[in-house]
């Protein structure tokens, strides 16, 4: 099995392979090279790193002639499909927001980029290509590890009601948080964490 915590293999060589292993014709004749449309804005990062993957990707317009979409978070209905008639694969960041039982009825391939956040394909190679990675952008592994822990602080928060104590400690200028933080520092004491999902945040939070 392998580790939440190691790069996952290239996501998008099922698609770079996919006309030639299925036998789909491409209209240039040039079987690697699919008109894609990435269907939400990447950082300059990865779009450098898509597009050595993908000379012909676009961004988001008309899908009439589309064979490859890269999503984050937009939705894919059955009329986009529709309006994407040479549609052969999808590449998300989830599923979720994704139409699966059109793109199966349309023959249409969906493949997530499960592992992306911890560590994922397009910032390591992209990286290992020389390109230089913003002061202001968060790592893939960064996201992660940042959406863990703000469940965990959820979480502590929730069970005895943290922040709103002290909160209510610091607006009147007291100071005493000591007391405070004391008393409510044994209330997940002997309980059970539970997590629904082994996703990579889930995982990074139960690691925690």
């Amino acid at each position: 099995m392998m580790s939440l915590l190691a790069p996952p293999p290239n996501p998008f060589s099922f698609a770079l392979d996919a006309y030639a292993d299925a036998g789909f014709p491409h209209p240039a004749g040039r079987p690697n090279e699919p008109v894609v449309v990435a269907l939400d804005a990447f950082d300059a990062t990865g779009t450098a790193y898509l597009r050595a993957l993908f000379p012909r990707l676009r961004p988001a317009g008309s899908l009439h002639d589309a064979e490859g979409l890269l999503v984050l978070s937009s939705p894919v209905t059955a009329h986009d499909m529709a309006m994407a008639p040479k549609l052969r694969w999808i590449v998300a960041h989830t599923t979720d927001n994704i139409d699966l039982a059109a793109a199966k009825a349309a023959g249409v391939a969906v493949r997530c980029v499960t592992g992306s956040n911890v560590g994922g394909c397009t910032r390591s190679h992209a990286v290992a290509e020389g390109a230089e990675q913003p002061d202001n952008q968060l790592t893939h592994t960064q996201q992660a590890g940042l959406v863990a822990e703000v469940a965990l602080g959820l979480v502590c928060s929730a069970a005895g009601t943290l922040l709103d104590l002290i909160d209510r400690q610091i607006r009147p200028g007291g100071l005493g948080l000591r007391s405070t933080i004391a008393a409510a520092s044994d209330l997940l004491t002997d309980k059970v964490f539970g997590v629904v999902g082994g996703g990579a945040c889930g995982f990074l939070a139960a690691r925690k």
